[in-house]
C-alpha cells in the first residue's frame, strides 16, 4: 500500500490542544492501517505557533523532527529538538511543542493506542 503526499488533504487547526496560532496537519492514517494507530501525520508549525501541553492517557505519542528547531515541554522540562530528533510521550505523561524560532518547524506525529 502506498499513500502519496499529494493525495492527503491539508487541514489547518487553530489553537491545537490550547496552543498558539494554527498548525497545518496532513494525516496519513487510513482505515487500512493497524487499529492501534490513532494519528500518523505531518505537522507544520509556523514561528510563534504551538501545540499546547496535554496528557496522553491510554496512548503514547512520538514526534520526529523533520525541519526546524522546536521547543518541547517534556513533563514540565523544556528541551530543544533538532532535525532527526525523536521524542516519546508515554501513557500518563504530558508534553507540548512550540516553534520559538524564525523558520517553520515540520515534524511527523504518531499516536498509538495501548489497547
Amino acid at each position: 500500500m502506498i499513500i502519496r503526499e499529494n493525495e492527503i488533504k491539508e487541514e489547518r487547526i487553530d489553537n491545537l490542544r490550547g496552543g498558539d496560532g494554527s498548525v497545518s496537519k496532513c494525516d496519513y492514517l487510513s482505515e487500512s492501517m493497524p487499529y492501534h494507530g490513532k494519528l500518523f501525520a505531518k505537522l507544520s508549525l509556523e514561528p510563534g505557533c504551538s501545540i499546547g501541553t496535554h496528557k496522553h492517557e491510554g496512548e503514547y505519542e512520538v514526534f520526529f523532527i523533520i525541519e526546524g528547531e522546536a521547543t518541547l515541554n517534556d513533563n514540565g522540562v523544556e528541551k530543544i529538538l533538532y532535525p532527526g530528533d525523536v521524542s516519546l510521550c508515554r501513557e500518563g505523561e504530558i508534553h507540548g511543542i512550540a516553534n520559538r524560532g524564525q523558520n517553520t518547524v515540520k515534524l511527523f506525529a504518531c499516536i498509538i493506542t495501548e489497547k
